[in-house]
């Protein structure tokens, strides 16, 4: 979260929900707006050609192992299209680390402060940067450089697996806390602002099944895609052994 961001919320939080409803609404016209016109430009600028001609390269084109970016624009004829995506693509990786770096040992040093996070993550540098919440995430970059040495051609998927089961996990548990919260305005322990959430309970359950589902679903088609990579390989194996046999007539 910027400067900024904190100063909304700040001032937004002291106004009561009158300021905060103000500042939700201002950030759900700019993500609107945004969202309009990157989908609009897209609609206009490829929208009629797709329609026409269908898609520029078949689905079997591509490969897990290139870029879908790099393998597309090098099938239409862009001269040196690998070169630019991988400066694209290491760039807006680079951005990424960063922002995360910087949310993570933020939020790390916030739950230090309050007494629900290790002492350590609550240090500041002379520069007033949360060096110790820093430390601790960039302690955790190793491990993906590990999978990609052991496992390079599941590492991407086993991140992504992840990353999905951390953001189902992180909503669960902000609807289930706001379920608690539900239960605490009934007995009467808590005031309900005005700023709701629709259909709250019912919404808060389905979307908690909603998330279970989709977790499961993850769990089993890894296990149905670990299965059929085995058999598939068992079969090539034996095939393999057949075609060994009928040469050397044993």
């Amino acid at each position: 979260m910027s400067d900024k961001d904190q100063t909304q919320v700040s001032t937004a939080a002291d106004a009561g929900d009158a300021g905060y409803n103000k500042a939700l609404k201002n950030r759900h016209i700019q993500m609107i707006a945004i969202g309009g016109s990157i989908g609009t430009g897209l609609f206009l600028g490829v929208g009629g050609r797709l329609a026409q001609g269908g898609l520029a390269l078949p689905y079997n084109a591509y490969s897990s192992e290139d870029s879908p970016f790099t393998t597309f624009f090098s099938g239409i004829g862009v001269p040196h299209a690998d070169d630019i995506m991988q400066v694209v693509v290491l760039t807006a990786a680079l951005s990424s680390l960063n922002a995360g770096l910087y949310a993570t040992g933020r939020t790390l040093r916030s739950m230090a402060l309050v007494g629900e996070g290790p002492r350590f993550a609550s240090r500041l540098n002379k520069n007033h940067v949360p060096s110790g919440g820093i430390i601790i995430t960039a302690s955790l970059g190793p491990l993906g450089v590990l999978l990609n040495a052991f496992v390079p051609t599941k590492a991407f998927n086993i991140v992504m697996d992840l990353a999905g089961i951390g953001i189902a996990r992180t909503w669960a548990m902000i609807l289930t806390s706001h379920l608690a919260f539900l239960r605490k305005v009934k007995r009467g322990e808590e005031q309900r602002p005005e700023f709701r959430m629709a259909g709250a309970p019912n919404t808060n359950y389905l979307a908690l099944l909603f998330f279970t589902v989709v977790v499961i679903l993850m769990v089993a088609d890894w296990y149905y895609v670990r299965g059929r990579v085995g058999n598939l390989t068992d079969e090539a194996a034996a095939s393999l052994q057949g075609d060994e046999t009928l040469v050397t007539g044993e």
